[in-house]
């Protein structure tokens, strides 16, 4: 961090904070896009900070990390994206502790908001492999803060949402990696068999990388990879997650179809997924790290809803050339006619974290109120926290609830639930009271006071709450509703309200009108032709 040209690169930071006008709150200006479902309308009335050219790898060193192991850590400015960290470390014959899937994730993004990945069984979160970070104050003042120099500050930066400062640099724990990644899959029909096994597996580390993945009530995957100097002859995979030409099956769906031999609706109606269906194969490093990024895991399929036709390869280049495009301009905000918060009513997008030892209760508890297919299921090492420090619990005294085990499993629910009648902040609401850690990656529930309340005597002692958002501006909030409110449903073809416009029905005709004159004029003029 002590690099020239990165300090020049701080300090006009550092002066654009000074500049801010009086009265107005603070939010960055970056090259990649943003990656909350959230609507970002507040940015609007904001005085921006361009960040965007923090975005190099300062250097490598030797060090230890969270957990007290010596390792090589990466010295990452923080606009460095997932991809640029794992090619350059790589290069070294390392790769982050802990990669989540989305290639142009930032450092930053990542320290503010967190993720997870399969290795997060034995490295926690992102947050957790984090060391040090270098971060701007409200008043224009450069900390750099660790768990040994900082405890408080840098406990209440990571995860903040940007509220409390702005990342100009973090230094991330690597992990020594190997060109290919091997997987094992073993499939159950049983849900007690299967969570005896995830949990057997959970517990004793098995493995490099560790998830599952529920296709159905009557099909659980278990997931276990390692690294693999080479491909062993062993059948390989490439989902090429960057690759928007290839058309190659998602990585879902090549478990779905080439590894059970199944499809979307035989698995959602009941159909069984028994023993070990193909027990070996083997993908590139980079591409497994990023390998649920191209179809966003299964949500495009989701929104399309078009199971036959996502089959096939050329439907499948269509929708990626259009995913890029519209990620590019608006990144997870809306980019269509609906907003976030209209989404929501239609289709869930929440992670829920669950004690490991809850987690039969927490998968039932989805497949029953919800129905939503697949689940994902990412077993992440609590322990690795610092959220157990006296001065967090005094404001989050929830935050114990989840180190009663070692292990928490985020079950990501992603998809259009088939169980009705689905009230959105009804169900919502309760799946977040009944899970041990809720996410605010999509709407949330959490009484909005409480948190503005719990927050403001931190923000106030680092010069934050004049200057940055707070979170709750950041996340949407839903409070309480009236009984209406409460009952409202699902909006009426809302894939096609999406697409077209709340006045689809007129549109559409009108398309068809179009384009059966156009078919009209074709066919009088070869009539005329072969007259």
């Amino acid at each position: 961090m002590d690099d020239i040209s990165h300090v020049h690169r701080v300090n006009a930071v550092v002066s654009a904070v000074k500049a801010r006008p009086e009265g107005q709150k603070i939010s960055i200006r970056k090259a990649t896009p943003g990656h909350q479902l959230h609507n970002g309308g507040w940015k609007r009335s904001c005085h921006r900070v361009d960040v965007s050219s923090l975005d190099n790898v300062l250097g490598f060193v030797e060090g230890i990390d969270r957990a007290g192991a010596p390792t090589l850590l990466a010295v990452c400015e923080g606009q460095v994206t997932m991809m640029t960290l794992v090619r350059a470390s790589m290069a070294r014959g390392y790769i982050p502790q802990v990669v989540p899937e989305f290639p142009d994730f930032t450092v930053a993004g990542l320290v503010n908001g967190d993720g997870i990945q399969s290795s997060a069984f034995r490295y926690g979160t992102f947050t957790h492999t984090v060391t040090e970070l270098e971060v701007v104050l409200g008043n224009g003042e450069v900390r750099r803060v660790s768990k040994a120099t900082d405890l408080e500050l840098f406990t209440f930066v990571l995860e903040s949402y940007g509220s409390m400062a702005i990342v100009t640099a973090a230094v991330v724990a690597l992990r020594p990696c190997l060109p290919f990644v091997r997987t094992q899959y073993t499939a159950f029909s049983d849900l007690d068999q299967f969570i005896t096994a995830f949990d057997g597996a959970v517990r004793s580390q098995m493995g490099d990388f560790l998830e599952g993945i529920v296709y159905g009530r009557r099909c659980y995957v278990l997931i276990s990879s390692s690294f693999a100097s080479s491909q062993e002859n062993m059948r390989q995979f490439d989902p090429k997650p960057l690759d928007v030409e290839s058309g190659e099956q998602y990585y879902y769906q090549y478990i779905r179809r080439v590894v059970l031999g199944g499809d979307s609706r035989n698995f959602k109606a009941g159909d069984p997924a028994s023993g070990v269906m193909r027990p070996i194969d083997v993908i590139p490093t980079e591409s497994f790290v990023f390998r649920s990024s191209r179809g966003l895991y299964w949500m495009l399929e989701t929104h399309i809803n078009m199971d036959a036709m996502m089959k096939y390869a050329w439907f499948r280049r269509l929708l990626d050339r259009k995913v890029c495009d519209a990620m590019k301009s608006k990144g997870f905000e809306s980019n269509g006619h609906l907003s976030p918060e209209e989404s929501q009513r239609c289709v869930v997008q929440q992670d829920m974290g669950i004690m490991l030892k809850r987690l039969k209760e927490g998968i039932e508890w989805v497949e029953n109120r919800l129905g939503v297919y697949p689940l994902w299921l990412c077993p992440v090492a609590a322990k690795r926290s610092l959220k157990t420090a006296p001065f967090y619990l005094a404001l989050h005294p929830e935050a114990a609830k989840c180190m009663a085990d070692e292990y928490v499993v985020d079950i990501g629910v992603y998809g259009e639930p088939t169980v009705q009648p689905f009230h959105h902040r009804r169900i919502v609401r309760a799946l977040q009271e009944f899970v041990d850690a809720p996410s605010m990656w999509g709407v949330c529930y959490k009484p909005k006071e409480e948190l503005v309340a719990a927050w403001k005597p931190i923000r106030d002692k680092y010069h934050a709450t004049d200057v940055f958002v707070g979170v709750e501006q950041k996340v949407t909030f839903q409070g309480e509703e009236s009984e209406q409110l409460l009952n409202e449903g699902p909006i009426f073809a809302w894939r096609l309200v999406d697409h077209h416009g709340w006045y689809w029905w007129l549109k559409l005709p009108l398309i068809a009108a179009v384009v059966l004159y156009g078919v009209a004029k074709v066919i009088g003029v070869l009539w005329a032709y072969c007259a």
